[in-house]
C-alpha cells in the first residue's frame, strides 16, 4: 500500500486506520521536562472506513496510522467533532510511545507518488465540513 508507483489500497490489517486529508503538518508538543514529543496535525480530515470509500475520494493525500491505540482515538475524536459538527482543530490525541504514520500522495489514478512515514506520539484533526452530514456506523 505504501509502494511508489502503485495503487493505494484500503489498509487490510484491523490495526490500521485511513485518513483522507486537505493537508498535515509537523507539531512539537514539550512534555513534562521540557524535551519535545513529536506529533501531527491532520487538516480537513475524513475518515475512510472502507475499499469503495477510497475508490470514491477525491482526495490527493492520506494519512494511514498504523497503530491500535492512536489510530482508534483519532477515529473517535474524528466521530465526536462530526457529530457536534465543530469546526477547526480539536485536542490532540496523545498515546505513550510513537506510533509509524504513513504519508501519502497519489495522482488522479490514486497511484502513489510519495510515501513518507514519520513517528509520532499525538495526532491533531480538523474534520472536513463536508463529513457534517454522515451517519455514524457503529
Amino acid at each position: 500500500m505504501d509502494k511508489v508507483g502503485k495503487p493505494l489500497v484500503f489498509p487490510k490489517d484491523t490495526d490500521s486506520v485511513l485518513f483522507g486529508i486537505s493537508s498535515f503538518a509537523d507539531l512539537s508538543i514539550t512534555n513534562q521536562y521540557g524535551y519535545p514529543v513529536p506529533g501531527l496535525i491532520l487538516r480537513d480530515a475524513s475518515l475512510i472506513e472502507n475499499d469503495r470509500e477510497l475508490a470514491d475520494s477525491t482526495r490527493g493525500q492520506f494519512a494511514i496510522i498504523r497503530d491500535f491505540l492512536l489510530g482508534n482515538g483519532v477515529r473517535g475524536d474524528y466521530w465526536q467533532q462530526q457529530s457536534e459538527k465543530r469546526v477547526g482543530l480539536g485536542l490532540p490525541w496523545m498515546d505513550t510511545h510513537s506510533t509509524e504514520v504513513l504519508l501519502v500522495d497519489v495522482d488522479s489514478n490514486r497511484v502513489v507518488k510519495t510515501c513518507k512515514s514519520i513517528r509520532v506520539a499525538h495526532v491533531t484533526i480538523s474534520v472536513d465540513t463536508n463529513d457534517f452530514s454522515r451517519t455514524f456506523k457503529p
